[in-house]
């Protein structure tokens, strides 16, 4: 039961950060942004506690996505300053 509640509570928070993401609001990138750093968190410590690095795997690529939404987020300021997220 927990399971099915606890990839519910994924599912629900994926689909508001794409929503956020796909609308370009601040929230939408502070959510991912919160996903992904859990996520590598999550991998850090199955990898130590389990001792199976495989899941290290998952730790570049949300690396990887983290750094294009900054990317992406930086290329927007600069063509709209009042785009800002700290407003």
């Amino acid at each position: 039961m927990w399971s099915i509640l606890l990839m519910g509570l994924v599912g629900t928070a994926c689909l508001l950060a794409t929503i956020g993401l796909w609308r370009g609001l601040p929230w939408g990138i502070e959510l991912a942004f919160a996903i992904l750093g859990i996520n590598m968190i999550g991998d850090i410590v199955a990898a130590w506690s389990r001792q199976d690095y495989r899941s290290l795997i998952g730790v570049p690529v949300a690396a990887g996505i983290i750094v294009y939404l900054i990317q992406t987020e930086n290329l927007a300021i600069r063509r709209n300053p009042a785009s800002r997220m700290d407003k």
